[in-house]
């Protein structure tokens, strides 16, 4: 025992101070080799040597060589405090000790206060000590001014708004779990204070140097909690919870194991978010410290693109951005099969796993297993009409920190009891964290899109509206041209929308296109644009494919008007092909008519046969040429673009895994129509010159249908009057002299566009197609030869 025991004194001393020392955790010091008393001996003689009051307080006084203070000679550090108004006080070690460990609770004594406008413990000044106790004393005091500071920063930040947060609730709690084991410590060094009746027996177990060795490991320990404690007070949520965990990264031992206990305390919070976001879409964080946020202004159409978003300043920094984001996708997807697919489960009933099967190990396990902790299982809830619903434990997402069998608990015997508790190992296992979140996001978001696709058939509504909107049902675009094309004549301020949802439903019926689902046709509909002065039905006529939930989260309103632009262009294209397929019809009819009328034309109005020829052969002409263009960009654009764009969307669909892939694969699904079809503002100059160029094949067929009428009536006229005049040579005249204009018009538009497209063919991604429209467009160098030399 002696000199060499952990603390001094007798083995019996020695032993319960080694007891206390493992007791009392990290805050205990090492131990010391043999006693250090702080205060100055006489002989064999100390200050538990029994000698009253007066030789204690003569010992705590430095004299010079005859007893008495030098005259003339400056007080040495610490003698006593300028302006202490009584006699100098004498104080025994032991009191001296009391009221120190009494000044680093907290608490003033007669010797120490607490003076709150200087920030620290000072002594009192009616007490003198020897200049080395004064040094121990006031590097002692340090710790008591370092507990007094975490107090006040604790209980301020508590006070303040800032405590108004989970996190930093947590914080103050784990730092109050720290300082309980600091008053463990001073509890132990208290007790080993020696009584007057033990003085009598041996040396005093805890002198002045020992108890300052003792409370070196306290003093670095207190240092750490005081530095976190303050640079925590303007943070919350995951801000608090990156500035712990840089804190438990440093190469300080002790900092790291203070830091990481305190981590877990502070982590519980968020991860407690972290299981009610991603297992029940609940954002339970009534401070705003999650890194998810909500819009509750935002209606429930736009949750998916506007309801939730992520606070990067609150992503605590052992999470990346990536995992964070998969977090909010995972909650998102769980919150949008709650509000917007309505009767539908987060998960499906087989797919989720039950609970792990107990081990024949775990009878003592349940001790290791806290009701509270990260381990608890997921609600995925059973109403009382026995359904599954989201309160039910079906599943468990184990967190960091979380044993699911006893066996995945270190140090658990076949008892059941544990030599290491799991929460208190040393290292965090955040590696963890990134397959749970992924194992949970890969099954909620497979989920979410099989629901998709199967219970709410998102593939047959794209495919609908590339057989109607894109006009991809041939049979069905004709008939409604056939149909619709007396009333869509008029003009728009004549046409109603009920009329034309009766030919609609009227094309439907006759074609191909009412084998259908009912739910597509259903959803069918005609919308007109608001008409402006001088437009006819033709421009305001619009395809409308009616959208509910949970499908408006694909097709969203942006989309939707891409998809009316595109039908628009389109449209304009099927009704200049249907009009130059009647043009064709009516001549092949005039043609077949004059054959029987040839001889009377012959002998009875040689120039009307002349002139009626030659108009209809530049009819014919110039309607092969508008043929030739207006069948190669529909080809171009029904092949090339709409087919190869389909293909790339139904391979896109199947290799989705969440549903932002499925929005991002319908999206880019459009962008290569409108790039495809013209439709992008950087092909802009294209979609002009086709646009000019389909106006001009329309003015033709208006052309064509008054020339033929006029050589129709030339032969009734000739049928009913065979003397009569014959006047309509001159009008024919005229109609081949707009067909000869118009020609010109169309070629001139024709060279810029092709100029166009080969400025564009260098730009963009289908290059290789574009190059090979302008070759079959001008396949044999017809208008490449027409341009005029510069």
């Amino acid at each position: 025992g002696g000199a060499d025991g952990e603390i001094g004194g007798g083995g019996g001393a020695g032993g319960r101070s080694r007891h206390s020392a493992a007791v009392a955790g990290d805050f205990v010091g090492p131990p010391v080799s043999k006693p250090l008393d702080a205060f100055p001996s006489a002989g064999a003689s100390g200050p538990s040597s029994g000698k009253g009051t007066a030789a204690v307080a003569s010992l705590l006084l430095e004299k010079g060589g005859d007893g008495k203070a030098a005259e003339g000679a400056a007080p040495a550090l610490g003698w006593r405090v300028e302006g202490a108004g009584t006699s100098p006080m004498g104080i025994s070690e032991d009191g001296l000790l009391r009221d120190l460990l009494h000044a680093l609770q907290g608490v003033d004594s007669s010797c120490f206060r607490f003076e709150k406008a200087e920030g620290r413990f000072v002594v009192n000044s009616s007490y003198i000590l020897s200049r080395p106790a004064w040094h121990l004393v006031q590097h002692i005091l340090h710790l008591g001014n370092l507990h007094m500071r975490l107090c006040t920063t604790t209980t301020a930040t508590l006070e303040a708004d800032t405590g108004r947060s989970l996190c930093q609730q947590a914080l103050s709690e784990a730092l109050r779990d720290q300082l309980r084991d600091y008053y463990k410590t001073l509890a132990l060094l208290m007790a080993k204070i020696s009584d007057p009746v033990d003085a009598k027996v041996g040396p005093p177990e805890l002198t002045l140097r020992r108890l300052w060795t003792w409370l070196q490991a306290p003093l670095e320990r207190m240092q750490v909690l005081v530095n976190l404690s303050e640079a925590c007070v303007p943070l919350r949520g995951g801000a608090l919870a990156s500035t712990v965990y840089g804190c438990s990264r440093v190469g300080d031992v002790l900092a790291q194991e203070a830091c990481q206990s305190i981590l877990r305390t502070v982590l519980a919070p968020l991860l407690s978010m972290m299981r009610a976001w991603m297992t029940e879409g609940e954002l339970q964080d009534p401070f705003g410290e999650f890194f998810v946020c909500a819009d509750a202004s935002v209606p429930l159409e736009d949750l998916w693109t506007r309801m939730y978003s992520l606070d990067i300043e609150m992503v605590p920094s052992f999470l990346s951005l990536d995992l964070a984001r998969k977090i909010l996708l995972t909650g998102k997807s769980v919150n949008f099969i709650r509000l917007c697919c309505a009767g539908q489960e987060p998960l499906p009933t087989a797919s989720r796993p039950g609970p792990l099967p107990p081990s024949p190990k775990s009878a003592g396990a349940g001790a290791l297993r806290r009701s509270g902790s990260l381990a608890s299982a997921v609600s995925l809830a059973t109403p009382s009409g026995g359904g599954p619903s989201w309160k039910a434990a079906a599943t468990t997402l184990a967190l960091p920190g979380d044993a699911r069998t006893v066996e995945d608990i270190p140090g658990l015997n076949i008892n059941g009891s544990s030599e290491a508790d799991f929460m208190g190992r040393k290292e965090l296992p955040f590696a963890a964290l990134n397959a749970l979140v992924e194992q949970a996001a890969m099954r909620t978001n497979k989920h979410l899109v099989a629901l998709m696709m199967d219970h709410y058939a998102l593939g047959e509504h794209c495919l609908a509206l590339r057989r109607f909107l894109l006009l991809g049902q041939g049979d069905f675009v004709e008939s409604l041209l056939d149909m619709a094309g007396s009333e869509l004549s008029r003009n728009a301020s004549e046409v109603y929308r009920h009329q034309l949802q009766g030919v609609l439903d009227m094309a439907v019926r006759q074609t191909n296109a009412q084998f259908c689902s009912p739910d597509v046709l259903a959803r069918l509909g005609v919308k007109l644009l608001q008409p402006s002065a001088g437009e006819k039905a033709w421009d305001i006529f619009l395809l409308d494919y009616a959208i509910n939930s949970p499908l408006h989260v694909v097709f969203t309103p942006a989309a939707l008007q891409k998809y009316d632009r595109a039908f628009a262009f389109l449209w304009r294209l099927r009704r200049v092909s249907h009009g130059l397929a009647g043009c064709w019809s009516q001549q092949m009819v005039l043609q077949r008519h004059l054959v029987s009328w040839l001889p009377k034309l012959r002998s009875r109005a040689p120039e009307l046969r002349m002139e009626m020829r030659q108009t209809l052969h530049k009819c014919a002409c110039l309607r092969n040429e508008i043929h030739h263009f207006v069948q190669n960009i529909q080809s171009y654009v029904m092949c090339e673009v709409l087919e190869t764009s389909w293909a790339k969307l139904q391979r896109g669909l199947k290799k989705s895994l969440d549903l932002d892939q499925v929005i991002a694969e319908h999206q880019q699904y459009l962008s290569s129509l409108e790039e495809g079809a013209f439709l992008a503002p950087r092909t802009e100059p294209v979609l002009t010159a086709i646009i000019a160029l389909l106006g001009l094949a329309l003015e033709f067929t208006e052309l064509h249908d008054q020339v033929c009428s006029q050589a129709f009536e030339a032969v009734e006229v000739l049928h009913s009057e065979p003397d009569g005049p014959m006047p309509f040579a001159r009008s024919l005249a005229e109609g081949r002299a707009q067909i000869d204009q118009l020609g010109a018009s169309f070629l001139a538009r024709l060279q810029s566009l092709l100029r166009a497209l080969e400025a564009q063919a260098t730009l963009g991604q289908v290059s290789a197609d574009l190059r090979f429209l302008i070759c079959r467009l001008d396949f044999n160098g017809y208008y490449e030869n027409k341009r005029p030399l510069r």
